[in-house]
């Protein structure tokens, strides 16, 4: 459900997700902040068993790790969602992720930023947010998806089969 907008920063996406059949709402919430893009994944290497040389990817980008982080916390405070531990790691989720086809809707909502002189930088006096700080759409949009697996909303992303509806927006526009 869509939150009071006097308490909230005015950078935002605000997140449905539906089941593809009949369409029944299985999740919606806002989360405060500024989206950011999914980050790249970089390799790294560690010793495996037996001093084995092993890769692992993890994904670079602290500001791309800790908006998905606020995703997951905003979706499990406002959808009901409760991670089951085993210690630090997470097990399962109570309820269960959602296991059949899902659409999802996303505002991406973005500030315009404003420079030292009081005026709306040029590159964000667009009529849309395109500006090489806002980052894509469809890296946006897998952020995302990476929050609703990761945070127990939907069994896995490649369920989703459709975003309409998703967009990026200036705030107050």
């Amino acid at each position: 459900a869509r939150r009071g907008r006097s308490a909230v920063p005015a950078v935002s996406d605000d997140v449905a997700v539906r089941a593809a059949e009949p369409g029944q709402l299985i999740g919606s919430f806002f989360c405060p902040g500024r989206p950011r893009t999914k980050g790249s994944m970089t390799p790294q290497l560690s010793r495996g068993k037996g001093g084995r040389l092993v890769v692992h990817l993890v994904e670079s980008g602290e500001h791309s790790v800790s908006w998905k982080k606020a995703m997951i916390a905003a979706m499990w405070k406002q959808c009901g969602i409760a991670p089951i531990k085993q210690g630090r790691k997470v097990i399962g989720f109570n309820p269960p992720p959602f296991p059949n086809a899902v659409t999802v809707e996303c505002v991406f909502r973005f500030e315009r930023e404003i420079g030292v002189d009081g005026t709306v930088w040029e590159s964000h006096s667009t009529p849309y947010p395109t500006a090489i700080d806002i980052g894509d759409w469809d890296k946006l949009l897998r952020n995302l998806l990476d929050a609703l697996t990761q945070g127990g909303m939907i069994a896995d992303d490649r369920l989703v089969i459709g975003s309409p509806g998703t967009w990026k927006r200036w705030c107050r526009d």
